[in-house]
């Protein structure tokens, strides 16, 4: 009878532990490397691949000249600017990067796009891209 005891009592400590135990990381997404943060590796680059885009004004519907787009990469969770350039007269942009990380880009919300918001179903921060090939992501603004 005393066997049984201990082991319901054995039982019922373990159950208790493992209830207790930690199911993997809790995350609450505020920005783009929150998704990334034990992401599966992204995949294996060209050897130099290339984030181009084009911000757009949708008001206008053309492309925005002199907006400042920054280029930032993910590393645990965090971000680190790794770049910035500057539309062309189209409204061009365009990085030139290491691959097998992740990215997303910015537009600064000054100069050209002041006062301006992101247009319906657009993004400023972009989400996190794994390059491993090229991408190609457009910012339209209102």
């Amino acid at each position: 009878m005393a066997r049984k005891i201990i082991g319901l009592i054995l039982f019922a400590t373990l159950i208790a532990f493992v209830a207790q135990a930690p199911q993997g990381d809790l995350m609450v997404a505020s920005g783009p490397c929150d998704d990334v943060n034990g992401a599966p590796d992204p995949p294996v680059p060209p050897t130099e691949p290339t984030w181009t885009g084009t911000v757009y004004n949708d008001n206008t519907n053309t492309g925005v000249s002199g907006a400042t787009i920054r280029i930032y990469r993910c590393n645990a969770g965090t971000s680190t600017e790794v770049d910035d350039t500057t539309t062309d007269s189209s409204g061009d942009y365009s990085f030139t990067i290491a691959g097998g990380e992740y990215y997303y880009v910015q537009a600064d919300l000054s100069g050209p796009l002041n006062g301006l918001t992101v247009a319906s179903g657009y993004q400023n921060p972009t989400d996190a891209e794994g390059l491993g090939d090229s991408v190609d992501v457009d910012l339209r603004f209102e």
